[in-house]
């Protein structure tokens, strides 16, 4: 059948998949191993690592539970509030 015969018989619906483009084929690059990136993207990576797993203690030390009859509020040598109520408290 042509073109012209189809038209004539009548109305085409089309659907939007019909005026997608087609998808480009591509082709998954390989990913890199450790050892054949260059030395300062080696260290890089070391050192974000490093950086994890420091970030990841941390947050482990601020699950502990709380201080026992300990002072509350903020570290005092940190924030210089050695205040508490109106009294002066030295820790």
């Amino acid at each position: 059948m042509s073109d012209q015969e189809k038209d004539t018989k009548g109305p085409v619906f089309r659907t939007a998949v019909d005026h997608m483009p087609p998808e480009p084929e591509t082709e998954e690059k390989p990913r890199r191993r450790f050892e054949d990136l260059p030395p300062a993207a080696q260290r890089a990576l070391l050192e974000a690592e490093e950086r994890r797993k420091e970030r990841d203690a941390l947050k482990v030390s601020a699950d502990r539970p709380a201080e026992v009859g300990g002072r509350g509020g903020l570290d005092p040598s940190r924030y210089e509030d050695y205040e508490i109520g109106g009294r002066a408290i030295d820790f």
